[in-house]
C-alpha cells in the first residue's frame, strides 16, 4: 500500500486491489470512499499519520464502505453518501438482499457484500457547505449501483466504480451492474466531461485520451453481454439465462458471483423490456419472450 501525490492537497491511495483517494487538510483528511475491511483500514489510517475529518463515498458497495467503523468509532468523522444508497450503510443487510431479491441467504453475507453498519451517515445535501469550501462537484453516475457518485476537483475525477480496466473485465467476464442502461448514460457522461485525468476504483489513474479507449471498452463489454441476454433469453427464466452465460463464458463461481452475475442478468433484461426487445411473462416461473 502506498500514497501517491497528484496535487498540493489531492493524493492516491494505493490498496493493491484498488485504488481510492483524499483530500490533505493540514491536519485532517477528507476521504473518498475507504476500503473494505478493518485491516485495511489500520493500515490507511497508519500511512496517513492524520485525523479523518470525513469520508465521501460514490456508492454503498462492501468493498469501498467496509473500512468506514474504523474510522468513525476512532475519529467521530462524518460520513457522507447520495440519499438513494443510505440506508445501505445503516442496514448493510440490503446489499446482499438486492441481490438475492429477498432476504439474503448467509452464503452471501460475508465482508465482500455486507460491511459494518454507519448509522450516522449523511445524505450529500448535509455537506453542501464543505463540498463547496472543498471546490468539489458531485456527477451521476448511477448504474453499477443505484445512486453512485462520482467527485470532481478541477481537473480530476473520481469516479468509484462508474469504470473498469480490461484485465477486470477478461477476469470476470461479465460486469456487475445494478441497471445496465444507467450505466451507459454514465459512461457517455465520462465521454462528455471535461477533465484531465481519472481515478477508477478497479483499476486506473489515466489520462482523458486514455480513459476513452477504456470507456469504448466497457461500452463494447456492455452490448455484447445485452445482445448475448437477447439472443438467448427467449422462453427461459433469468436463472436459466444466468446458467448458460456462467457455462458459456466459463466463469469461475462462487456464491457471491452467482448473486451478482444474476442480478445483472435481471438488470439487462429490464434494459431489454424497455427497448421492445422482450416481454415478461409467467410458465413454471417468470419467463422472458422475444418480440419479433
Amino acid at each position: 500500500m502506498k500514497i501517491t501525490n497528484l496535487t498540493d492537497n489531492l493524493f492516491l491511495i494505493d490498496q493493491k486491489a484498488t485504488y481510492t483517494c483524499g483530500l490533505d487538510l493540514d491536519g485532517e483528511v477528507v476521504l473518498f470512499d475507504s476500503c473494505l475491511d478493518l485491516s485495511i483500514a489500520k493500515k490507511i489510517d497508519k500511512l496517513l499519520g492524520k485525523k479523518i475529518k470525513a469520508i465521501f463515498h460514490t456508492h454503498s458497495h462492501a468493498d469501498h464502505v467496509g473500512g468506514d467503523f474504523f474510522f468513525y468509532n476512532k475519529y467521530r468523522c462524518d460520513v457522507y453518501i447520495h440519499k438513494n444508497e443510505l440506508s445501505f450503510l445503516s442496514y448493510p443487510y440490503l446489499e446482499p438482499s438486492l441481490l438475492y431479491g429477498g432476504a439474503a441467504y448467509t452464503a452471501i453475507t460475508g465482508k465482500f457484500l455486507k460491511a459494518e453498519k454507519i448509522e450516522t451517515a449523511l445524505p450529500f445535501d448535509s455537506a453542501l457547505d464543505l463540498l463547496k469550501e472543498l471546490n468539489i462537484e458531485l456527477i451521476d453516475l448511477s448504474g453499477h449501483s443505484p445512486a453512485q457518485t462520482g467527485f470532481k476537483f478541477k481537473d480530476v475525477i473520481f469516479v468509484g466504480d462508474a469504470l473498469f480496466s480490461e484485465d477486470l473485465i477478461d477476469k470476470y467476464k461479465i460486469l456487475y451492474l445494478f441497471y445496465p442502461k444507467s450505466y451507459l448514460k454514465s459512461l457517455e457522461t465520462l465521454e462528455s466531461l471535461e477533465y484531465k485525468k481519472i481515478i477508477f476504483c478497479h483499476k486506473g489513474y489515466l489520462s482523458k485520451d486514455e480513459a476513452l479507449e477504456i470507456i469504448k471498452s466497457n461500452k463494447s463489454h456492455l452490448f455484447e453481454v445485452y445482445k448475448t441476454i437477447y439472443k438467448i433469453a427467449d422462453g427461459k427464466t433469468a436463472e436459466e439465462i444466468t446458467d448458460i452465460l456462467i457455462d458459456r463464458l466459463e466463469i469461475h463461481i462462487n456464491m457471491d458471483l452467482i448473486s451478482l452475475v444474476n442480478s445483472t442478468v435481471k438488470g439487462y433484461l429490464s434494459w431489454l423490456e424497455l427497448d421492445n426487445k422482450l416481454r415478461v411473462y409467467y410458465d413454471k416461473g417468470v419467463r422472458w419472450k422475444q418480440i419479433q
